[in-house]
Formats: structure tokens, C-alpha cells, sequence
């Protein structure tokens, strides 16, 4: 019982993170415009500006042109949401695959109270809209982006005390985690539109793509 919930928590962090990325792609094709580079909507962003636009601003009850927003706003919400409940249940299962400290147990914790906090920042920020509840979003998007730097990082840490088999893994995980973390500081180092949400899109579509493979990953090594 214990392990078929371990391989349905494994495959269930693979979904939230694909639903996430087709679901907000729809959500884009729903919001009625205005971006951070153009606040009116005009000829050359009449939509979602993909480089001119958080993904947080899918989530706006009103759009920055001053337009309602529901359905992008709703798929918005819904995403988040499952992509959150994904992560919670993963991270709760993953510490017990790293059984002693020789095997890294510390780390697997860590991991484990890392990616539950991201779980919780997600959340947060998914049913608290930008433009509605600001301070609330933006502490969910703090611990959820800097929650998932650390528990993949983590992971990569504990796979690789782990034993040969998981060294591969856990080197490319650190490596990632730390291209992740290179994302979130260039996204606010340098303050300009592209830039910002440049680093965004690149952060969130790897840490989807990572965890959509290691999902997999840990289902087919039960």
C-alpha cells in the first residue's frame, strides 16, 4: 500500500508539472492585454505579451489594460493549485528513500521540509491574485521559488551521498538547482521587462522540465 502511494505521489508530481505548462499556455491565449512594457494593451501587445507579461499576471481578476480577466484568470488558479498539491505529496515520500545518514538522510529531510514549503508558497500564491492581494502573492512567491531552489537542490545533495547509481542524477540536479538560482538573481538584479520575465519563463519551464523527469524517474525506481 505505502508504495503504490510512493509511485502514484512520483507520477502525480510528473502531471502537475505538464498540466501546469499546457494549462497556462491556454491561459495566455485568454488574457485580454496589456503588459509591464506596454500598460494600454496597444496593436503590438493585444494579448499576453510572453516576454512583457508575468505569469502571475494570468492570475489578475483584472487585466493590466484594465479589462476583467476570468477565464485566463481561473486556468491561472487551477494550475497552481494542482501543480502545488503535486509537490507536497512527492517531497513528503521523497525523504524516505534516503534511509541513514551515510545514505543521506539529512539532506532527503531537508529536501522533504523544502519542497513542502514550496507546496505551501505555490498555494499561496495561486489563490491570491496580483492585483487583489499583493503582499500575500508575492510572500507566496518568495518561500514557493526559493523552496524549490533548495529542495532540488537538496535532492541533488542526498542522491548523491546516496549511493553510484544516483550520483549521475544527484550532480545534475545541483547543477540545475543552481541554474535555477542563477535565473532568480539575474531576474531581479536587472531590472529591466525582458530581462525579468526572460528569467522567469527560463526558471519555471526548468523547474517544471526537472520535475516532470524526476517524477518519472523515482516511479520507475520502485
Amino acid at each position: 500500500m505505502v508504495k503504490q502511494l510512493k509511485k502514484l505521489a512520483r507520477i502525480f508530481l510528473s502531471a502537475g508539472a505538464i498540466q501546469y505548462v499546457v494549462v497556462t499556455a491556454i491561459a495566455m491565449l485568454f488574457y485580454p492585454g496589456g503588459s509591464h512594457a506596454d500598460p494600454t494593451g496597444g496593436p503590438y501587445t493585444p494579448g499576453y505579451d510572453f516576454f512583457g507579461n508575468y505569469f502571475s499576471d494570468l492570475g489578475r481578476s483584472i487585466a493590466i489594460n484594465g479589462t476583467i480577466n476570468p477565464i485566463a484568470s481561473v486556468l491561472y488558479h487551477v494550475a497552481n493549485v494542482v501543480y502545488a498539491l503535486s509537490l507536497i505529496p512527492f517531497f513528503l515520500t521523497i525523504a524516505s528513500e534516503f534511509p541513514t545518514k551515510k545514505q543521506g538522510k539529512g539532506a532527503g529531510i531537508a529536501a522533504a521540509i523544502f519542497g513542502v514549503i514550496a507546496g505551501l508558497g505555490t498555494l499561496t500564491y495561486a489563490v491570491t491574485p496580483s492585483d487583489l492581494l499583493p503582499v500575500y502573492h508575492n510572500l507566496g512567491v518568495y518561500f514557493g521559488y526559493l523552496g524549490t531552489f533548495f529542495a532540488i537542490l537538496m535532492i541533488g545533495i542526498a542522491s548523491v551521498r546516496q549511493n553510484k547509481d544516483l550520483k549521475r542524477d544527484g550532480f545534475a540536479l545541483i547543477i540545475l538547482a543552481m541554474v535555477f538560482f542563477i535565473t532568480l538573481v539575474l531576474g531581479i538584479s536587472i531590472n529591466t521587462v525582458f530581462m525579468n520575465m526572460l528569467m522567469q519563463k527560463t526558471g519555471k519551464y526548468l523547474t517544471m522540465s526537472i520535475f516532470t523527469v524526476e517524477g518519472i524517474l523515482w516511479y520507475g525506481r520502485q
